[in-house]
């Protein structure tokens, strides 16, 4: 991997097809929370409404070579914590590119935010990446961990 040729940036609304092809992945959808198959048009919905709407959520791709290869998105939620959401297409893995995306996230947000992960318990790879970047576990379920940080 050439880092030169990967960057990180704000999503567009051009952005939801090749986000909901990165989530809808099945390796992808196999480590995620919920896995059920949403039709792109209501995922479009969703991601417009989410990201260019009123409420401020966050949502970054990540570039290499001209592709959208990942994302990553922090979600208020009822809280008011930030839930962060990390996938980088399988092709892609192996490359320290979560780390490049996660640690370009954490310097553009705002400080004071809190944030929160909720992992699958066998996503033993996300689970090691917020732990490394100052996310500290803080439960456990029968199926996640959830993890925070305060910026």
């Amino acid at each position: 991997m050439n880092e030169q040729i990967c960057q990180v940036r704000p999503a567009t609304p051009s952005d939801s097809h090749a986000v909901w092809n990165v989530r809808f992945n099945l390796d992808v959808a196999a480590t995620a929370l919920t896995n059920e198959l949403v039709p792109f048009d209501k995922h479009d919905e969703w991601f417009q409404k989410k990201y260019f709407g009123e409420v401020k959520n966050y949502c970054w791709v990540l570039v290499c070579d001209q592709e959208v290869c990942g994302y990553c998105r922090c979600d208020v939620d009822a809280s008011l914590a930030y839930v962060v959401s990390i996938a980088l297409n399988p092709n892609w893995h192996g490359q320290g590119l979560g780390k490049k995306l996660l640690l370009e996230v954490l310097v553009q947000l705002p400080s004071g935010l809190k944030l929160k992960a909720e992992v699958k318990n066998n996503n033993v790879v996300s689970v090691n990446l917020f732990k490394a970047h100052g996310f500290i576990q803080i439960e456990t379920t029968p199926d996640t961990f959830v993890l925070t940080r305060q910026l």
